[in-house]
């Protein structure tokens, strides 16, 4: 398991994030320089988990059962819930649920804006879907700011 960034090929100023760590909060586009706490994941890739580091009970999963479309949001971590059990394609590439490899993780509608939603949605070879998964090891000082006090 390593600690990891997860940038959206399309614009790597954009990562995967959250605004709260709270069950339920929403998986979110977020800018790459928001405070570490919301955009640093934990990746087991032979789990295929991926949690929040600020609080590794927290995980990605998606909002019911991964058999279509659906929100991505945190979840309390159970190993055991194929909902929260992920597949990686090549790096960078698509994230695919385990328990329908057809869904893949998606920036909806391919937008390009703080706060917009992470979802599963069928494999389409989009952009949209291309995320480079990076280890906090292997990132420059330029691509890590310190957060500003206040701000999220």
């Amino acid at each position: 398991m390593g600690s990891y960034i997860i940038k959206y090929k399309a614009n790597e100023d954009f990562v995967i994030g959250v605004h709260d760590q709270a069950v339920g909060a929403p998986i979110v586009l977020r800018k790459r320089h928001a405070a570490l706490r919301y955009i640093v994941w934990d990746i087991d890739l032979a789990a295929g988990s991926i949690r929040l580091h600020a609080s590794d009970r927290l995980a990605l999963a998606p909002s019911g059962n991964a058999i279509r479309e659906a929100r991505l949001y945190l979840q309390f971590y159970d190993a055991a819930n194929p909902n929260q059990q992920w597949e990686f394609g090549e790096n960078p590439g698509p994230i695919y649920s385990l328990v329908n490899r057809n869904l893949c993780v998606d920036n909806n509608n391919s937008r390009q804006q703080e706060g917009n939603p992470i979802w599963l949605y069928p494999e389409n070879g989009t952009v949209a879907q291309k995320w480079q998964h990076v280890p906090l090891s292997g990132l420059r000082a330029t691509d890590l700011e310190v957060e500003v006090a206040g701000q999220p």
